[in-house]
């Protein structure tokens, strides 16, 4: 997933990690240069559609602000623009 909009410094990487895990979903989560924020996760599909709802309707992150999703791209194994995880990860992890 890449995610853009008011996203970085709001705590959306450290909610994002909280839900994902909630949801029992492994990956990362980084902020890019760009002001974006990139998610990898693996697991059930239907549970990575569910973070992508919450994500896109959070009222308030972990600090207590409301972000703002301007738009989020999803793509899936197989899909154009899918690619794999940076880094190695166990659990879900906040690549800082």
């Amino acid at each position: 997933m890449i995610i853009s909009g008011k996203v970085q410094g709001v705590g959306f990487r450290a909610t994002t990690r909280k839900i994902a895990t909630e949801l029992g979903l492994k990956g990362l989560v980084r902020n890019l240069r760009n002001g974006n924020v990139e998610v990898f996760c693996e697991g059930n599909k239907e549970k990575i559609n569910e973070l992508a709802t919450r994500l896109r309707n959070l009222e308030r992150t972990s600090l207590g602000v409301r972000p703002s999703v301007d738009s989020m791209n999803v793509a899936y194994e197989g899909e154009p623009g899918y690619s794999e995880a940076w880094k190695p990860y166990s659990g879900f992890n906040i690549d800082y």
